[in-house]
């Protein structure tokens, strides 16, 4: 279980549990409370050395205000996930 704030634009807030995971394939994850609901998927996949790693949202917004601004979310979304990708990237070049 993760409880998940994004010091964004309304500060979303929102609960999220695993409910599979495949050692070095896959975790799926169900967003149950809070400002976004539905489910997410993270998939690994070896790549020259490395790991590729991607991650699919599949939420609806339950907050009035965040709903008015989806495109923005969205695009929030997007730059949060890059940045934090970016960010595991060069930690994991330091290891």
């Amino acid at each position: 279980m993760t409880d998940i704030t994004v010091h964004r634009i309304g500060t979303p807030r929102f609960a999220a549990k695993s409910v599979e995971i495949i050692k070095d394939k896959l975790i799926k994850v169900e967003y149950f409370e809070g400002d976004y609901r539905g489910s997410g998927e993270w998939t690994l996949e070896p790549l020259d050395g490395k790991t590729k790693v991607k991650f699919r949202w599949n939420v609806k917004i339950h907050r009035m205000l965040l709903s008015l601004f989806y495109q923005l979310v969205r695009s929030i979304h997007s730059d949060v996930m890059r940045k934090g990708f970016k960010s595991l990237n060069k930690f994991l070049e330091q290891k």
